[in-house]
């Protein structure tokens, strides 16, 4: 499953409260992948995603997750090949 988000996080530390935060775009694609970081946006700077560019998104990440896996099993023969 795949999940884009857009959130909301205070800045509190400098007294701006909830609107002087920024927003953090990310992208889980399942519980065997990191969490990977896409974007820090001011609030100010823009508001939220579009649903046009949310799709756009979604086509742009279409392979990450596979391609990661990949990776990952391909470093592991590799770490096993090693070892013998």
């Amino acid at each position: 499953m795949t999940i884009e988000r857009v959130v909301s996080r205070p800045q509190l530390a400098r007294g701006r409260g909830k609107r002087g935060g920024y927003r953090t775009i990310h992208y889980y694609g399942g519980n065997d992948i990191p969490v990977f970081l896409l974007a820090i946006l001011k609030k100010g700077d823009r508001s939220d995603l579009s649903q046009a560019e949310k799709n756009e998104l979604r086509k742009q990440l279409a392979g990450l997750r596979e391609d990661y896996r990949r990776t990952i099993k391909a470093r592991a023969l590799e770490l096993k090949r090693r070892r013998r």
